[in-house]
């Protein structure tokens, strides 16, 4: 499946993308707004043969020719995430920093400014052609879709550093994010165990018991009961 997702989204970027793929890295545009997904596609695909260079290659590229599309923030995930697996922390600290970064500016961002300031009609018209050139140019904001994804990335480079203090901080925001039963369960049960582990028996039960609730398989249930018992 992996080889096949990699030939179809190939071929996809060979037939469409504008200019022509013959020397990719050596473009220095891409018209074409809706090849990003594909890329990705690939560098995940990669991500997961453990082709980690070609991988990043893949990422770095939707990253330079997608700035101003959200595809740019899913990318610079993925790099993140390429970097922890070649062991590169501080690298892979630096771009989820950046992350959550843009992350804080969308949730902040719907401050308005002030109401009733007065300005002629031609500066109303130099600010309308501005912002429109501009328009072009800026980020699009952090996607939501995205957070859950972020806080987990988050999560996994704390495991990695074996800091569970960041660990608990990072599954707690992803929780807040996750739509899924079971991912809620599994977030769950892990905080449980982390929670075990730094001596809080208190909020260890209550995660335990909240497996419960979501769609969680036969043996995570077990397991919960049998932790909430003993943490009780």
């Amino acid at each position: 499946p992996i080889d096949t997702a990699i030939s179809k989204c190939t071929k996809v970027i060979q037939r469409h993308a504008m200019p022509s793929m013959e020397k990719p890295y050596a473009k220095k545009e891409e018209h074409n707004r809706w090849i990003d997904e594909n890329w990705i596609t690939i560098g995940i695909a990669n991500f997961y043969r453990r082709d980690y260079e070609l991988a990043f290659k893949n990422f770095e590229y939707t990253k330079k020719f997608f700035s101003t599309d959200k595809s740019a923030y899913t990318a610079e995930m993925w790099m993140a995430r390429t970097y922890m697996e070649q062991g590169k922390f501080t690298e892979a600290n630096y771009a989820l920093t950046n992350l959550e970064k843009a992350q804080e500016l969308m949730e902040n961002g719907d401050s308005k400014g002030p109401k009733g300031s007065k300005s002629s009609k031609s500066s109303k018209s130099k600010a309308k052609k501005k912002s429109k050139k501009e328009k072009e140019r800026e980020p699009a904001p952090f996607p939501k879709k995205l957070r859950y994804d972020l806080a987990i990335t988050r999560a996994v480079f704390a495991e990695k550093r074996k800091d569970p203090e960041m660990e608990i901080k990072a599954l707690t925001k992803a929780l807040k994010y996750a739509k899924k039963s079971k991912d809620k369960a599994r977030i769950n049960f892990i905080l449980g165990q982390l929670y075990e582990n730094a001596g809080d028996r208190g909020n260890a039960a209550y995660h335990y018991k909240r497996v419960k609730k979501y769609n969680a398989g036969y043996e995570m249930s077990f397991n919960a009961d049998l932790k909430n018992a003993l943490n009780a």
